[in-house]
């Protein structure tokens, strides 16, 4: 039986947006046409221009699609987290090889960049960025509800697991070094993994990660810990 219409359009949708975002990773969001993308993404320019008369329509969905699937991702690797501290290595390795590959860093980035000198651009790419980074503090109250953590510290985990693996992937790209990555990634397992069995995060002076006074219990389970 034959594809219907609308799968064949969701066929050709798709297709025009992975072009749009390896061409943007590739030469940058400025130097591509829509001649380049419809090429790329075997089709026609009239199928390109059927669905996206304007080129930044194109940019923008193919972005926020983009993005949406890197929040889907994130929620998923982290509630696999959650049921066991052994899928520490599962959580990073995704990261690294799907949510925060060279490909998508390097569109992101490009875009943001040109974003700045593009108000047009720049305004409609803040409703999906802002939705991906509040999903992340979705995650990290939901996801993570039962960790013993509080609120600030969930968050705290969340944004530094994916700033890291972020600015690694930058740093990859701009420098690579396999030795470095790796060891980078296996120190961040490390933290994941004692963040995780020791739960709340103490400071000195009495105070948590975010320097509000610890409750008297947690101080006395600290002692007793200790051996004080």
């Amino acid at each position: 039986m034959g594809r219907s219409q609308q799968e064949r359009s969701a066929s050709t949708i798709g297709r025009l947006m992975r072009a749009t975002v390896a061409l943007i990773a590739e030469r940058g969001y400025a130097s591509i046409t829509t001649n380049e993308i419809a090429q790329r993404a075997g089709v026609s320019r009239g199928a390109l221009l059927h669905h996206y008369p304007l080129k930044i329509d194109l940019i923008v969905d193919a972005a926020e699609a983009i993005w949406r699937d890197a929040a889907v991702e994130v929620r998923h690797l982290s509630e696999e987290l959650c049921k066991s501290a052994s899928n520490v290595d599962a959580f990073v390795d995704g990261m690294w090889d799907h949510i925060f590959r060279e490909e998508v860093v390097k569109m992101s980035i490009d875009l943001m960049s040109a974003a700045q000198a593009d108000a047009d651009l720049r305004a409609r790419l803040n409703a999906p960025l802002r939705r991906l980074f509040d999903s992340y503090g979705e995650i990290a109250d939901q996801v993570f509800s039962g960790s013993g953590m509080s609120q600030d510290e969930r968050l705290t985990l969340v944004s530094f697991a994916t700033c890291a693996i972020r600015g690694l992937r930058v740093q990859n790209i701009m420098a690579p070094s396999p030795a470095m990555t790796q060891a980078v990634l296996r120190e961040l397992k490390a933290y994941l993994r004692a963040s995780l069995a020791r739960g709340p995060v103490v400071r000195e002076g009495g105070a948590d990660t975010f320097g509000k006074p610890l409750r008297s219990h947690r101080i006395a389970s600290l002692r007793e810990s200790a051996g004080t």
